[in-house]
Parts: C-alpha cells; structure tokens; sequence
C-alpha cells in the first residue's frame, strides 16, 4: 500500500492509503479549470471512488520507518526540483515560441501543463512543513513525483519540437533547443531509470483490487 504523500494537496487521510479530496471545483479554481465527473455525480448523492493501482511493485511505497532526514527537507527537495523542472522548459518554450507554426496538440499540452504545474506549485507553497522525520515512503514517493513531472512534460515539450521539424521547420532555435532538451531528457531518464521500481504487477491483480474496491463501496453506500 502506498504510504507516502497524496498527489493533491489537502487531500485527508481516512485510512491507510486512502484520501478524502478536495472537490474538484475547488481544485479546478486552483488552476483555471472546471469541476469533474464527480462534481457532476455528486448532485444526485452519488458517490465517488477513484482507485490507483500501480503498474509495478516497489516495497519502499509502504515502507514507514524513519529516514534520518527532516520532512521538510524532502518536500522542498522535490518542490526546487519541479520549479527548476518548470523553469527549464519555460526557458526553452520562450526560445522556440515564435518560430512555432504547427498547432499540434504537443504544443497545446506543453503551454497548457506548464501553466498547471505552475499553480500546482504556489498550491503546494501554501501546505506547511513540518519538522518530524521523513519515512522512506514519503521519500521515495516525492523522489518518483519528480521523476514523473520531468519526463512527462519534457517528452511532450520534445514532441511538439519533432512536430515543428517534422513539418519543414528546422530553424536555429528549435534545432538547438531539441538538441539541448534531449541532452537534457536522457539525463533524467538515466536518473529515473536508476531509481526504478521492482517489478510489474499482474494485470488480473491490478484490475482485481479495483474491482473488489468498488464492490465494497457501493455495498457500503447502500447498506
């Protein structure tokens, strides 16, 4: 189970790795946005269950014992990481935006994440640290978070440049910025890739666990 962080600030612990969130219009207002299905499902008393299940296992999710290193410490590692993440891509977007002329939807999810993750960042300015010891799940987690937010939109971000040469657009900018920024992905895929988890999960597990999970929910909403 995975005994780190929850993905979204203010969300409340109800049970081991289980979270209460916050409504999504609340959410969405954070970063310009609407609500969400289960804003919708929600004005007729429906309830609502979101269950993440991993691809693969690693047993430093669960793992509770201390660090050795301040909380705090590891929640403004991962948030200097994102921003530089963040300010790296900005950079680049700036270098390369007026010679873009393809409207492909890796551009569109470049400039549009870029904004999100922006507002995620003065969310999660808001949440006070604390000094208590960090557990190796919480570690492990916020490292993985990392790992997920640089790959994701840097591969987006080098798509939409393939996008641009693809289309006859080969200019200096965007020459040197998919050079730089492909140096710049295999760097980070080196560092991900050596901070891999275990193996995959089955498949027939995965879907059983969400099966089982919503089984007992809607049991438990109508008993």
């Amino acid at each position: 189970m995975h005994h780190g962080d929850p993905e979204l600030p203010g969300a409340v612990p109800m049970a081991p790795a289980v979270f209460r969130v916050p409504d999504g219009a609340r959410v969405g207002a954070v970063f310009g946005a609407g609500g969400s299905s289960a804003d919708y499902a929600a004005r007729f008393g429906a309830l609502h269950l979101v269950t993440e299940v991993p691809s693969w296992v690693d047993d430093r999710v669960s793992d509770r014992s201390e660090t050795g290193r301040p909380y705090r410490e590891i929640v403004t590692a991962a948030a200097a990481a994102r921003r530089e993440a963040i300010e790296t891509l900005e950079s680049g977007l700036r270098d390369v935006t007026g010679d873009l002329t393809v409207h492909s939807p890796f551009r569109r999810s470049t400039e549009g994440t870029l904004e999100a993750f922006r507002r995620f960042g003065e969310l999660e300015e808001s949440v006070p640290g604390l000094d208590r010891p960090a557990t190796v799940a919480e570690e492990f987690g916020h490292r993985q978070a990392v790992h997920l937010v640089r790959l994701r939109l840097l591969g987006t971000f080098l798509r939409m440049l393939d996008a641009e040469l693809a289309a006859g657009n080969p200019t200096p900018a965007i020459r040197e910025q998919r050079r730089l920024l492909g140096e710049r992905f295999d760097l980070w895929y080196a560092q991900a890739e050596a901070d891999s988890p275990g193996p995959p999960v089955e498949i027939r597990r995965v879907v059983a666990v969400q099966l089982g999970a919503a089984l007992v929910a809607a049991e438990r909403a109508v008993s």
